[in-house]
């Protein structure tokens, strides 16, 4: 018991765990984004009649213009957030993804430098440096897509193998969020 306790409450561990609470404390009053409401709008509009709107309907001046929604894919994760648990919802969802983004950076830091804590503090001055684009926002999704591909071609460098065939899914998938 004592080694599952040790592991679980490891050195890494806990700098990861520091450096969500600096996520969270950075990101605690940040989802005023005014663009949420609209993205949740498309998202909805998918939902509702089950296929991407094909004309511009929520803007006054080019309304009923020909249009393609281009970030659908990162819409979708807020929407069913605020369905799920409305503004406490959006914020989950929202906080997730930045958790999941400087976790990535975290773990490329780690695996690049092998110096577990000069990572740790390249990865807290990156969350002060991301904060300028804290707030629910669709370009988050595009950083996923960046630290998945830069994870991969790390793995490719570091051992001569890894799973390449999963960069056309990853640029598929992001091209389609942002």
């Amino acid at each position: 018991m004592p080694n599952v306790i040790r592991k679980v409450f490891s050195f890494p561990v806990l700098l990861g765990a520091l450096l969500l609470g600096w996520v969270f404390w950075i990101a605690r009053a940040s989802v005023a984004d005014p663009d949420i409401w609209w993205h949740m709008e498309n998202a909805k509009y998918l939902f509702t009649y089950h296929h991407f709107p094909n004309f511009d309907t929520f803007s006054f001046t080019t309304m009923g213009h020909p249009w393609m929604d281009h970030e659908w894919l990162a819409e979708v994760p807020y929407y069913l957030g605020w369905r799920a648990g409305g503004p406490v919802g959006l914020y989950l969802v929202y906080l997730g993804i930045l958790d999941l983004i400087f976790l990535g950076i975290f773990w490329l830091a780690c695996k690049s430098s092998g110096n577990l804590k000069g990572a740790w503090v390249a990865s807290c001055f990156s969350v002060f440096l991301g904060a300028v684009s804290f707030g629910p926002r669709t370009l988050l999704h595009g950083y996923i897509y960046l630290l998945a591909l830069l994870l991969i071609m790390q793995r490719f460098r570091a051992k001569g193998e890894a799973p390449l065939w999963l960069i056309p899914i990853v640029f598929c998938l992001w091209i389609n969020s942002h």
